[in-house]
């Protein structure tokens, strides 16, 4: 399909890849890990305080509501080379699991970094040195490295990243995620139609340089409107960072079929990634 009208101008940014959607598909919802570190940054409004963002998302691990499942605050500290930190056991029943949390102050956002940790002291000395590390890497405003919205880890590839994001608008829902993988994943989506789903489309599509195999269904359930499903799936390379198993989604009611058209194939157009900052 010819581009004319559709921009190829990244808008977004999802763990090491850039990309662009019409104006008016919204930023719904994200996820990063990396490292085995959940990663995420805020906008902190000009002349507020980071320690009230700190404070904002404490505060269920401080005063959680009653319940068997309650988190218990274990104790607080301030983590060299990154800001407030917490450490915490999400459930009580299990003595061993816990969680470090920690704050990062940046001018105008906070970066939070969270991971799991077996109780002992090596394991909770090895990933305060973790976090510490990850934070010493952040960049804000980054076009570099592996994005979490307000910035980027500029720092070598993991054999452990996940990047997802949700967007919505024009009656169209996108889903994008990539994972690294051990053996490369099975690309296939819809293998077999049935009265429900008429496969539409199924053919290989390169996509900056990935070949992967891109799927366009109709799906026709009893009582529902019948909907549209077009998704891109990429294998990844095992191990490998750069090439993470990728799946583009984008779906909507059949009669945003044009919407639906445009939003995806501006999505593929642009799927590139970013440079990783590191030599």
């Amino acid at each position: 399909m010819a581009d004319a009208g559709l921009s190829k101008e990244p808008q977004h940014c999802v763990g090491r890849f850039n990309f662009s959607l019409p104006g008016g598909v919204l930023p719904q919802g994200r996820e990063q890990h990396i490292y085995t570190v959940k990663a995420w940054s805020e906008a902190v409004a000009p002349g507020s305080n980071p320690t009230q963002a700190w404070a904002k998302r404490l505060a269920p691990i401080r005063e959680p509501a009653p319940s068997e499942s309650a988190p218990t605050l274990l104790r607080e500290l301030n983590l060299a080379g990154v800001g407030p930190a917490a450490w915490y056991r999400p459930l009580a029943m299990y003595q061993d699991d816990l969680k470090i949390l920690a704050m990062n102050p940046r001018p105008g956002l906070a970066l939070f970094l969270e991971t799991d940790v077996s109780a002992g002291l090596q394991y909770e000395s090895f990933a305060e040195q973790g976090i510490a590390r990850l934070a010493a890497s952040f960049v804000p405003g980054s076009a570099d490295g592996f994005c979490v919205k307000h910035g980027a880890f500029v720092i070598a590839p993991s054999k452990n990243e996940r990047a997802s994001a949700g967007f919505s608008g024009g009656g169209v829902e996108v889903d994008v995620h990539t994972e690294t993988v051990g053996p490369p994943s099975n690309p296939d989506g819809f293998n077999l139609d049935t009265k429900e789903i008429k496969t539409l489309k199924r053919s290989s599509r390169n996509v900056s340089g990935l070949n992967g195999v891109e799927d366009r269904v109709r799906i026709a359930e009893q009582d529902k409107a019948p909907s549209l499903v077009y998704s891109w799936r990429y294998p990844g390379q095992s191990a490998d960072g750069l090439h993470p198993h990728t799946h583009l989604q984008a779906s909507a009611d059949a009669d945003h079929a044009v919407m639906l058209e445009a939003v995806w194939e501006q999505l593929l157009i642009s799927w590139q990634q970013r440079p990783t900052g590191v030599r």
